[in-house]
């Protein structure tokens, strides 16, 4: 082998690597980008790639949440994104919306568009501070 044909190897295999991380298969990718982005670049991102429920999770966490998840591994996010107990110390586990709607559950109102719905839902979590007062720095 000469010396040019292995580099050439060398940066097909190096290629062939990063391409695995582009994967993104269960949003990490994503939320890694999203968690550490600034808050004006945060508002323009697509999230499709993370489900309903920890979309809304996110949209309502702090800065000091998105940093320590940002920080967490690849596995520990995975769990997140899951709704499991991921062991992120000062991350709200992801509320995974019932498929039931209980009498005392809030309804959104007739007629909204599915991006209406959305807002309402992640104000409505917002006027319910349980997850975040805790863990904030005076």
């Amino acid at each position: 082998m000469t010396a040019a044909e292995l580099l050439d190897e060398y940066e097909l295999n190096r290629q062939a690597q990063t391409d695995v991380h582009r994967l993104d298969r269960n949003g990490v990718d994503t939320l890694v980008k999203y968690a550490n982005a600034s808050a004006a670049a945060r508002s323009t991102m697509d999230l499709s790639a993370v489900g309903p429920d920890a979309m809304m999770t996110l949209l309502t966490m702090d800065d000091h949440e998105l940093k320590a998840l940002a920080k967490a591994g690849p596995g520990k996010i995975r769990k997140w994104i899951e709704g499991k107990d991921h062991g992120i110390f000062g991350v709200p586990k992801v509320h995974v919306s019932p498929e039931v709607v209980t009498e005392d559950s809030p309804r959104p109102p007739a007629g909204m568009t599915p991006q209406q719905r959305m807002i309402w839902r992640v104000q409505s979590r917002l006027r319910k501070p349980d997850h975040t007062k805790a863990f904030k720095l005076a």
